[in-house]
């Protein structure tokens, strides 16, 4: 799928939508309120699942807010076929989850959750053609012409 497309950006935001949704208000000592980025990073690691995307965002300097993050956090999970895995590691601490997201999350939600990570283990038969060097991704998703 070619990146800008209406259809591409649906398949972007939907994720970041629901790892937004019902977020409990988390912020650092003196640092920009955390996101759902933050929660990524802390669950990936707990669990010692697969950094790359992860790393693969920290490696670029131009990102400078956790939303901005997230968003290329998704971007590069899509176009790799990991957003479902990755987000299903994220997602194997109830107790962590819990810490980062209120009772009417979808991510807290069995029923949700699995319908979620079901949906987007069916995308990892599409081919996504993004550009993952996006340094926009802090103000907004990319829309339908990148």
């Amino acid at each position: 799928m070619q990146g800008g497309s209406r259809r591409e950006h649906s398949y972007t935001s939907f994720p970041s939508s629901c790892s937004q949704f019902d977020q409990k208000e988390q912020k650092s000592f003196l640092g920009p309120r955390k996101d759902y980025w933050d929660f990524l990073c802390s669950a990936l690691w707990q669990h010692r699942g697969n950094t790359e995307p992860a790393r693969f965002v920290l490696s670029q300097d131009k990102l400078k807010t956790p939303l901005g993050k997230g968003r290329a956090f998704i971007r590069f999970c899509l176009a790799h076929g990991q957003l479902a895995e990755s987000l299903q590691l994220c997602l194997l601490n109830p107790e962590l989850t819990r810490e980062w997201y209120g009772p009417r999350s979808p991510l807290v939600c069995p029923k949700l959750r699995e319908d979620i990570l079901d949906s987007l283990y069916a995308l990892n038969g599409v081919a996504f053609d993004l550009d993952l060097q996006r340094p926009d991704l802090d103000g907004a998703w990319p829309m339908f012409s990148e």
